[in-house]
């Protein structure tokens, strides 16, 4: 067949769309697409004793799951095809649709639609992008959340002839704005997406997170990227996830043991391309690409009608060609570190408190060991090193957090949330160590109507001990940031 564009392919298949939905329709509605569809190249058939209800005749019938690509008529009885054959008798059939020039194939299907027309600026309508284009079936990537999926599903979903489904918003509000997530951390509500997942699950096939992929909101978004996992855990809304990244490979699924329990598992593999070693300015050498296989398993749980949670996650990467820093005789430069390992377990566990309304109480710990499997170089003085076995600089072994949550629709709420990690080796050789710290943060705010006022405190101990290390050279280190607060007022439209 010639190649056509996407444009010209939907337009050949354009006119010949009315011809399924027309015969699962009655009274006023059957006669008006009756009427568009003889307009659009239909002709009266055979006799009241026709054993089809339309002969599609003519066109050039595609179905790739049947490996089909010829010139051919199509009968339909009762809304279901009933014969593929060249040269059908038109007398065979009630009406007969003239598709010479035109493809016949199964409805398409559109992997990416927001179709919640009037209820988000996106939106437009189901069927024009539907079946009057030739697409019979369209997913809707995260229009609706938990709070407005009844609408969507009530005033869209139910009254469309294109069969819709869904992607839930992890946002209880959707896309009625475009930085859903990021508005207000409220608005991540696990248990009313567990709800609204349980209520629709024949229209919901899993779950929609926006991240936007900023350094400043890395913290944020791996914390809804949590509670997406745990609502899809709970709920098998995408039991099975299965992509290809233009940078890596990745591989998961999820067994759903109880309704309040799952297990999963999930493995991939990231690429990051070669990066130029950034102190040598234009003379820069271009280091090996980064590659990581890891694998994750973990168990997840909710219990007393989802006001516990207790997830528990085993994991195990491997570096291949991480960029580190060391200092040479020139000074710092980047170099690539052979292989690196970290392993680990961690457990977290939420509660809602059930006699008080809104407070919840969270903890979590962590064991993670980190470890040069292969890497050797030389200091600045010449002597050669090999720190194969030896724990990553600044990477705590053991880390625990406790945090409580008091977040009202209206009135007062606050947090406070303390946390530890012990000591961390200073240099490759693991012969220096820093001690170890606590960070305790604590917020109060108050929720009038659509105001929010906020005041948080950060570092309140005013703990600064070293925390990362730069990416310029060894030995070079930043240190947490000083005791701070700040207060914010939020209006909500």
């Amino acid at each position: 067949m010639p190649r056509s564009s996407r444009r010209a392919f939907l337009g050949q298949i354009g006119s010949a769309a009315v011809a399924i939905p027309a015969l699962n329709r009655s009274g006023l509605e059957r006669s008006q697409i009756t009427t568009d569809f003889q307009s659009a190249g239909a002709s009266p058939g055979g006799s009241a004793a026709a054993i089809y209800d339309l002969l599609i005749a003519g066109g050039r019938v595609v179905d790739p799951s049947q490996k089909v690509s010829a010139v051919s008529d199509v009968a339909i009885a009762g809304g279901k095809i009933a014969r593929v054959a060249a040269n059908i008798p038109p007398g065979q059939a009630r009406q007969v649709f003239d598709a010479k020039g035109k493809i016949v194939t199964p409805g398409l299907i559109d992997l990416h639609t927001h179709v919640y027309q009037y209820g988000i600026s996106l939106g437009v309508d189901s069927d024009v992008v539907g079946f009057q284009s030739g697409v019979t079936t369209v997913l809707d990537c995260g229009s609706a959340g938990a709070g407005t999926f009844a609408g969507f599903r009530k005033y869209v979903i139910d009254r469309a002839t294109t069969r819709i489904y869904a992607l839930l918003n992890i946002s209880t509000i959707g896309l009625v704005v475009l930085n859903e997530i990021y508005l207000d951390p409220r608005m991540l509500d696990a248990r009313a997406a567990i709800r609204t997942i349980g209520m629709n699950r024949d229209r919901i096939l899993g779950i929609k997170v926006r991240v936007n992929g900023k350094h400043s909101d890395l913290a944020h978004d791996i914390e809804v990227l949590k509670t997406a996992r745990e609502v899809s855990d709970v709920t098998g809304a995408g039991d099975t996830v299965i992509a290809l990244l233009a940078l890596g490979l990745a591989a998961g699924a999820t067994l759903r043991l109880t309704p309040g329990m799952s297990l999963y598992g999930a493995a991939r593999r990231n690429f990051k391309p070669a990066a130029p070693n950034l102190t040598e300015a234009e003379n820069a050498e271009i280091l090996d690409p980064e590659t990581t296989n890891t694998q994750e398993a973990g168990l997840k749980t909710l219990w007393l009608d989802g006001k516990l949670s207790v997830n528990v996650t085993w994991f195990h990467m491997i570096f291949s060609n991480l960029v580190v820093g060391v200092l040479t005789p020139d000074g710092p430069a980047l170099t690539n570190a052979g292989k690196v390992r970290f392993q680990g377990t961690e457990v977290e566990i939420g509660y809602a408190l059930p006699f008080v309304d809104y407070l919840s109480l969270y903890g979590g710990y962590a064991y993670h060991d980190s470890r040069f499997k292969e890497f050797t170089f030389f200091t600045p003085d010449g002597q050669f090193r090999n720190v194969a076995g030896k724990q990553l600089e600044l990477d705590p072994r053991n880390f625990w957090n406790f945090k409580f949550v008091l977040a009202p629709p209206q009135g007062f709420g606050g947090f406070a949330a303390l946390r530890h990690q012990n000591h961390r080796p200073l240099n490759r050789r693991n012969t220096f160590y820093t001690p170890s710290f606590y960070q305790f943060d604590a917020g109060l705010s108050y929720v009038f109507n659509c105001f929010q006022l906020s005041v948080i405190g950060r570092n309140l101990t005013n703990s600064r001990p070293y925390t990362t290390e730069s990416e310029i050279g060894d030995s070079q280190f930043f240190v947490n940031p000083p005791r701070g607060v700040s207060a914010q007022l939020t209006v909500n439209f």
